[in-house]
C-alpha cells in the first residue's frame, strides 16, 4: 500500500485529476440516471421518447468527439482542455434547469455532453503519462474507483434531494461541477507536449498515429464487444428486476450498490495484482466468470441467491477492468496518449450505443432471459479470444 501512495505513482497532478473525475461522476451520474428521465417525464410533461432521445444525443455526442478532445488534450495539455469542457458543462447543466420545451432539452443535453467528451481522455492520460509499466494495473483501478465512488454518491445523493421541486438537486449538481472546474483551475504541471514549441505536422502526426493503431488492432474486438455486451443489459435490467424476479425499487437500489461496493474493493487490490503477474491472466478469468454468471442468472429467482451471482459478477468485472485498462495504456505511444485514449473510449461508446437496440428486440422477441444469453455468448467467445491472443506481444510502450 506504501508502494501505492508513493509520489511516483499517485502524484498530486494525479489526485487532483481523479477528484475532478470524481465530482463530475457524481454530477453525471446524478443527472443522467436519477434526476433527467423523471424531471423530463413527470416535471417537463414532455413524452418518454424524449428522455430517450436526450440521453442518446447526450452519449452519442461524449463518445464521438472523444477522440478529437483526446487529440487536442495531446496538443494543449489537460489544464486548459479541461476548464473549456468544464465551463461548457456547466452551461449545459444551467440550460437544462431552464429548458421547457423537448427541442432544448435535447440540444442542452447535447452540449453537456460536448463538454464532458474531453473528461476521460484528459484524466487518464494525464494519470499515466509518467507512470511505470508496474503500476498501471493501480493507477486504473484507483481511476474506476472514483467513477464508481462518484456516480453511486451522486445518484444515491440526488435520490434523497429529490421531492416536490427538483432546484436543490440541480444546486448540488451545480456545486459538484463547480468544485471540478475549482479543482482544473489549480492544476499545476508542467507542460507534456513533446515538442510544445515546434510547428505541428499532421500529416506526420496523423500517419504516425494510424500505423499505432495497426499495431494493436488486436484489442479492438474487445473495446466494442465489452460495452456491447453491457450496453445488452443496461435498458432491460430494471425491468427484469421488477417483472421477472419482483423487486421492490429499493430492493433492486440494496442488489446495485452491493455490487458496486463489491467492485470498489476488489479494484484496487486486484490492479496491484495485475501489476505484479501481467494482465491476461486475470483478463481472461474475468471474462470466463462473466460469462457463465450471465448465463446462470436467468434461471436464478431466490434472493440469496440473486444477491450472490450479482456479487461475483462484479468480482469478476474487478478483473476485468484494471487489466484491460491496464493492457491498452501499456500500448499506447506516449505523444498520442490523449488520441488514442480517445478513439478508444470512440470504440467503446459505439458499443455502449448498440448494445440496447438490440438488447429491446432481443427481450421482445425471445424473452426476458435472451439479452442475458447473448450478452454471456459475447463475453465468452471475448474469453476464447483473448486467451489464444499473444496479448503479451501487443506493442508495449
Amino acid at each position: 500500500m506504501s508502494k501505492l501512495f508513493d509520489r511516483r505513482v499517485l502524484t498530486p497532478f494525479a489526485i487532483q485529476l481523479i477528484a475532478v473525475l470524481a465530482l463530475i461522476e457524481c454530477m453525471r451520474g446524478a443527472l443522467l440516471l436519477a434526476v433527467l428521465p423523471l424531471y423530463i417525464v413527470k416535471y417537463l410533461g414532455l413524452a418518454k421518447t424524449i428522455s430517450g432521445a436526450a440521453l442518446s444525443v447526450h452519449y452519442l455526442l461524449d463518445n464521438l468527439l472523444r477522440s478529437p478532445a483526446g487529440w487536442i488534450v495531446d496538443r494543449f495539455g489537460q489544464r486548459k482542455v479541461l476548464l473549456c469542457g468544464l465551463a461548457i458543462t456547466i452551461a449545459g447543466l444551467w440550460g437544462l434547469h431552464s429548458a421547457h420545451t423537448a427541442l432544448s432539452v435535447i440540444a442542452w443535453a447535447g452540449l453537456l455532453g460536448v463538454g464532458l467528451s474531453p473528461l476521460w481522455p484528459a484524466v487518464i492520460s494525464g494519470c499515466t503519462a509518467a507512470i511505470r509499466d508496474e503500476d498501471r494495473g493501480s493507477m486504473m483501478g484507483i481511476i474506476f474507483m472514483a467513477w464508481l465512488s462518484g456516480a453511486g454518491i451522486g445518484i444515491v445523493g440526488a435520490n434523497l434531494l429529490l421531492g416536490a421541486s427538483y432546484t436543490p438537486v440541480f444546486i448540488g449538481m451545480a456545486i459538484a461541477a463547480a468544485a471540478a472546474l475549482a479543482a482544473t483551475v489549480f492544476l499545476r504541471k508542467p507542460n507534456t507536449l513533446v515538442h510544445p514549441l515546434l510547428p505541428f505536422k499532421m500529416t506526420s502526426y496523423f500517419k504516425n498515429l494510424l500505423r499505432d493503431l495497426g499495431e494493436i488492432k488486436s484489442l479492438f474486438p474487445g473495446m466494442f464487444a465489452q460495452t456491447f455486451s453491457l450496453g445488452l443489459l443496461i435498458p432491460i435490467l430494471s425491468i427484469y428486476a421488477e417483472e421477472v424476479l419482483g423487486l421492490t425499487t429499493k430492493t433492486y437500489s440494496y442488489i446495485l450498490l452491493l455490487a458496486g461496493s463489491v467492485a470498489f474493493v476488489l479494484l484496487l487490490p486486484i490492479g496491484r495484482l495485475v501489476d505484479r503477474f501481467g494482465p491476461k491472466r486475470f483478463l481472461v478469468s474475468g471474462f470466463v466468470m462473466a460469462s457463465l454468471l450471465l448465463a446462470i442468472l436467468p434461471s436464478t429467482r431466490h434472493i440469496l441467491y440473486v444477491f450472490i451471482v450479482i456479487s461475483a459478477l462484479a468480482g469478476a468485472y474487478a478483473l476485468i477492468l484494471p487489466s484491460w485498462n491496464s493492457l491498452l495504456d501499456r500500448a499506447i505511444s506516449p505523444e498520442r496518449k490523449g488520441t488514442i485514449w480517445g478513439v478508444f473510449m470512440t470504440i467503446e461508446g459505439l458499443g455502449t450505443a448498440t448494445g440496447p437496440i438490440v438488447s429491446g428486440k432481443l427481450y421482445d422477441a425471445f424473452g426476458p432471459a435472451a439479452p442475458f444469453y447473448a450478452s454471456a455468448s459475447v463475453i465468452g467467445v471475448l474469453s476464447i479470444i483473448y486467451w489464444l491472443v499473444p496479448v503479451a506481444r501487443v506493442k508495449m510502450r
